[in-house]
C-alpha cells in the first residue's frame, strides 16, 4: 500500500471516529506537507494526483498561501475520471474553500456542468450536488418551475438509491420528511435515513464521513422529536454527539441550544460538554453543509429537527442592527425649515426644490391617469468631508417622507466595513440585511468608493452586485446615496454601467467660503449661550483663510469649524479659570485671544500640512476600463 493510500485510510478513519478536532487529526495535516510529487508521479493512477492535491490542498485552506498547483492536480484528476476530485472540485468552484486563487475559480457554471456529467456518469456524489443545486432554484412554491425541479430531485434521488448508496438514503430521508413538498411520510423517512446510518462504513471513500455526519444529524433529530418513530433521546444523544465529534456544525449548533433541556432531564454527560465552554459554543469551525451551501442568498435550504426548510435569516443572521448608525425623521419641523437653517447650500437647496417638484409633479399627474416614467431617485453627494452630506441626508430622509415618496423616512449610515464579510457569499448576504433594515428610508453609504477596489477576496464585487440589483428591485421602497470625494466617486460611477443607469441626481458640495464658515461658528455660538465680542471677526477671519490656503480635505469645512469651536472653548475656560473670573458676562463671551490658530485646532505644526492623497490611496479605484 502507497504512502498516500496509508495517509487516505488514516484521514476516513479519524474523520469517522470524530476525531476532526484532536491532536492526531492535526498532525495528520500537518504530514501532508511533506508529500511531494514523487508520491504519485510513479503510479500513474488519477486517484493517486487526487490524494496528493488533495492533502496538500487542506494544508493551505483557511488560509491566503497560494493554492493553484494543488487544484491542477485535482482538475487533472477529475479530468481521468476520480469520482472524488469530482466532487471536491464542484466544491472549488462553488467558492467553499478559503485560499489565495479562490476567485480565480469561482464559477458558478463550471460547478453545475460538472454536477450534470457526473450525474450522466453515474456519479453519486455529483448527483447529490446537484440535487442539491436544483433544489435551491425553489422560493417558497413560487418558481413557474418547481414541479419540474422537484422531479428532477427525486429521480437523482432514486438514481443514488438505485445504487445503495449513502447519498440516495439521505436525499430520499429528506424528501419523505417533507423538504420540498407535502408528500410527508415520516415513518419512511426515519427508516430510509436508519438504512443509510447502517449501512457498511467504506474504508477508501475519503466523501463518505462527511455525508454519514450530516445523515446522523437528521437521525438523531428524529429519535428526539419520536418523529416517524419512538422518542429515544439517549439515542438521540448519542448520534448528536457523534455527528458532532464529525464537524457537523448543525449538530454542535443543536447541542449548545439544548443544553439548558440535555441538562434537566440528566443527559448532559462529558461526550457532549466537550462542545462548551463557560456557556458558550466550542470554537469548532463550521463546513457548510450542501444542502445549505447552494441556496442563492434569497433562502438556503437548512434542516432542523422540527423544519427541514428554515429560511437563512432564521440562524445565518450576519448583521446586528443594533450597531447601525439610524437617524429617525424629525417629523416635528419641516424639513424646507430645517434646511433653511443650514448655512450656504444655496445651489443645493434649489437642486433639492427641483427634485421635490419633479416628484410633486409626477405625482399629480399620476393621480389624473397620466403614464409616467417612474425614474429612480438614487443619489450621489460628492465633496469634501465637512460640507453638509450627512445632515442634508438625513433632512432629506425627512422630506421625502413628508410627500410621500418614502414610507419611513429614516435615514441608515454605514461604510464599506458594515458591508463586507470574511466569506465568499456572506458580503451579499449582510448586504441585503442592511438593505433590509433601510426599507422605507435612505441607505446613505459613505466613502462609497472603497467600494470599488481590488481585494483577493471579492467581496467588493459581492457587495456592489448586490447593491446595483436591489437599487432597481426597491427602486419605490428605498433610496441609496452613495458619499464621497468628488473624483473618486466619478471614477466610482464609470466603473460600472449599473451605477450610472441607476443614480439619477447628482449633488456636488463646494467647500465652504470664509463668510459661511464664520457663519456656521457663529451658530455654535447661538445654540450653545455664547457671545463672539467685537474684536474676534478678525481672529476668525485669519483663521478660515488659512483654511482656504489649505487641503479641505484634511479640514477648513464644518468638522474643522467645530473643532475650532471646542479649541476656543478650552482656552476660554482656562483664561477665565487661571485669571479667577466669575461675572456671566466672562463665563459667555469669547475673546480675541480665546481663538485658536490653526495648529492649535488640528494639532499638528503649520508646515506640516500636506494632501491626503496617501490617506485614501489604500482605497485607490480599480482603473477605468473605459
Amino acid at each position: 500500500m502507497s504512502k498516500l493510500q496509508k495517509l487516505k485510510k488514516e484521514y476516513i478513519k479519524l474523520s469517522m471516529e470524530g476525531k476532526k478536532d484532536s491532536d492526531e487529526f492535526k498532525h495528520l495535516i500537518e504530514s501532508f506537507t511533506s508529500l511531494t510529487n514523487a508520491s504519485f508521479s510513479r503510479t500513474k493512477l488519477p486517484e493517486n494526483e487526487f490524494l496528493y492535491g488533495f492533502f496538500r490542498f487542506k494544508t493551505i485552506v483557511d488560509t491566503d498561501l497560494p493554492g493553484e498547483q494543488y487544484v491542477q492536480h485535482i482538475i487533472n484528476a477529475h479530468e481521468n475520471g476520480c469520482a472524488e476530485a469530482t466532487y471536491t472540485l464542484i466544491y472549488i468552484y462553488k467558492g467553499s474553500y478559503t485560499f489565495k486563487e479562490r476567485l480565480k475559480y469561482l464559477n458558478e457554471s463550471k460547478a453545475i456542468l460538472l454536477m450534470e456529467k457526473g450525474t450522466r456518469d453515474n456519479n453519486c456524489y455529483a448527483s447529490y450536488l446537484h440535487a442539491c443545486q436544483v433544489s435551491s432554484y425553489l422560493d417558497d412554491g413560487h418558481d413557474e418551475n418547481s414541479e419540474e425541479r422537484i422531479k428532477k430531485v427525486y429521480e437523482l434521488a432514486d438514481k443514488c438509491l438505485e445504487q445503495k448508496h449513502i447519498t440516495g438514503y439521505y436525499l430520499k430521508g429528506c424528501l419523505a420528511f417533507g423538504w420540498l413538498d407535502d408528500q410527508i411520510d415520516n415513518e419512511l423517512s426515519f427508516k430510509t435515513l436508519k438504512a443509510g446510518y447502517d449501512l457498511p462504513k467504506p474504508s477508501n471513500d475519503l466523501i463518505f464521513p462527511h455525508i454519514y455526519h450530516e445523515l446522523t444529524h437528521r437521525l438523531a433529530s428524529l429519535y428526539w422529536d419520536g418523529t416517524g418513530t419512538d422518542i429515544n433521546k439517549k439515542v438521540a444523544l448519542k448520534l448528536m454527539v457523534e455527528s458532532a465529534n464529525g464537524d457537523c456544525f448543525e449538530s454542535i449548533e443543536w447541542l449548545y441550544e439544548h443544553e439548558a433541556e440535555l441538562k434537566k432531564e440528566g443527559l448532559l454527560d462529558d461526550s457532549a460538554t466537550k462542545f462548551f465552554k463557560d456557556g458558550e459554543k466550542s470554537d469548532i469551525s463550521e463546513e457548510a453543509t450542501p444542502m445549505a451551501f447552494f441556496k442563492d442568498g434569497e433562502k438556503r435550504e437548512i434542516f432542523t429537527s422540527n423544519n427541514f426548510s428554515a429560511p437563512y435569516d432564521n440562524r445565518y443572521k450576519f448583521l446586528n442592527p443594533e450597531k447601525l448608525s439610524i437617524y429617525q425623521p424629525n417629523t416635528e419641523t419641516d424639513s424646507w425649515e430645517q434646511l433653511n437653517k443650514l448655512i450656504g447650500l444655496e445651489g443645493i437647496k434649489k437642486q433639492l426644490k427641483h427634485i421635490q417638484n419633479r416628484i410633486e409633479f409626477d405625482k399629480k399627474r399620476s393621480d389624473i391617469g397620466f403614464k409616467n416614467d417612474t425614474p429612480s431617485n438614487h443619489f450621489v453627494f460628492s465633496g469634501n468631508p465637512g460640507t453638509g452630506k450627512n445632515e442634508v441626508a438625513r433632512i432629506l430622509g425627512n422630506l421625502l417622507l413628508e410627500i410621500g415618496v418614502l414610507s419611513k423616512g429614516h435615514v441608515i449610515e454605514v461604510d464599506r466595513s458594515d458591508l463586507a464579510m470574511g466569506y465568499v457569499g456572506q458580503s451579499a448576504i449582510k448586504t441585503r440585511e442592511v438593505i433590509e433594515e433601510a426599507a422605507g428610508g435612505i441607505l446613505f453609504i459613505d466613502e462609497a468608493y472603497t467600494l470599488n477596489v481590488d481585494d483577493d477576496w471579492g467581496y467588493s464585487e459581492e457587495i456592489i452586485a448586490t447593491i446595483i440589483k436591489e437599487m432597481e428591485d426597491k427602486r419605490d421602497d428605498i433610496i441609496f446615496i452613495f458619499a464621497g470625494y468628488k473624483d473618486e466617486m466619478k471614477m466610482l460611477l464609470k466603473s460600472n454601467p449599473g451605477f450610472q443607469s441607476r443614480v439619477r441626481h447628482k449633488i456636488e458640495f463646494d467647500d465652504y467660503s470664509t463668510e459661511e464658515l464664520k457663519g456656521i461658528y457663529q451658530k455654535f455660538c447661538n445654540e450653545n449661550d455664547y457671545i463672539l465680542h467685537k474684536n474676534t471677526d478678525k481672529g476668525l477671519e485669519k483663521l478660515f483663510k488659512a483654511t482656504a490656503k489649505e487641503n479641505r480635505t484634511e479640514f477648513g469645512n464644518g468638522r474643522f469649524v467645530r473643532n475650532a469651536f471646542e479649541k476656543t472653548l478650552e482656552k476660554m475656560a482656562s483664561r477665565v479659570i487661571e485669571l479667577e473670573l466669575g461675572t456671566a458676562e466672562d463665563l459667555t463671551t469669547i475673546i480675541f485671544s480665546d481663538i485658536p490658530s490653526i495648529s492649535e485646532v488640528t494639532g499638528k505644526k503649520e508646515d506640516s500640512y500636506k494632501s491626503t492623497s496617501d490617506k485614501i490611496a489604500q482605497f485607490k479605484p480599480k482603473d477605468d476600463k473605459d
